[in-house]
This record gives structure tokens, C-alpha cells and sequence, in this order.
């Protein structure tokens, strides 16, 4: 199985996937890149999550790599330096709408297992 450490990681970066999913749920993409507190809580909600990943035994990663922990991880980077530049809103819609779906539920099943 895996450590108890990385069990309560786990189960803090799947309430950051829930919590994006409740500040994107009812908006659609032009109200989302025109609501500055609401980009600002995905990307913080998105920086919890790489450094979360970051912070599973890498033990736990390599017997558990249906999910991507490095791209989870080079994401959260990309994302954090942008926020002295602009960020691109196209690529956290896209993260948030269609790739952490997936991830999530990849995550969810290792609490299954």
C-alpha cells in the first residue's frame, strides 16, 4: 500500500481538484478569464496541487504511475512563474476542464486499491 503520510497528501490534493471543480463548476470560459478571483483561486488551488505531488514519497510515484506526478508537478511550476507575467486563461481552462478531470480519477483509485 503506501505510507500514511502519502495517504493524507492524496486525499489533500484530490480536496484541491474538488475545490477548482466548485470555482469552475457554473461559469463557462469568457466569465472565467474575465474573473481575476476566480483565476487567483485556481492557481492557488493548482500550486497546492504540485507541491502536494511534490511532496509523495517517490516510492509512492514510481508504484503508482498510471497518474502523471511529474507533468502535475512541471504544470504547478509553469503556472507559479506566470504569475509575474500574464497567465495564460486557454491553458487553465483546458487543465482544469479536460486533463485534471482525469488525473483526479486516477488518483481516486489509488485511495481504492
Amino acid at each position: 500500500m503506501f505510507e500514511r503520510d502519502d495517504k493524507i497528501i492524496v486525499k489533500e490534493i484530490l480536496d484541491s481538484f474538488d475545490k477548482i471543480s466548485e470555482i469552475t463548476e457554473h461559469i463557462d470560459y469568457s466569465n472565467f478569464k474575465n474573473d481575476s478571483e476566480k483565476i487567483i483561486s485556481v492557481l492557488k488551488e493548482i500550486d497546492s496541487i504540485g507541491k502536494n505531488c511534490r511532496a509523495i514519497t517517490g516510492e509512492f510515484r514510481l508504484s503508482n504511475e498510471e497518474v502523471n506526478w511529474n507533468y502535475i508537478i512541471r504544470t504547478r511550476r509553469r503556472l507559479s512563474h506566470s504569475l509575474l507575467n500574464a497567465v495564460n486563461t486557454d491553458v487553465i481552462w483546458t487543465l482544469v476542464k479536460k486533463d485534471y478531470p482525469l488525473i483526479r480519477e486516477n488518483i481516486c483509485k489509488l485511495l481504492n486499491s
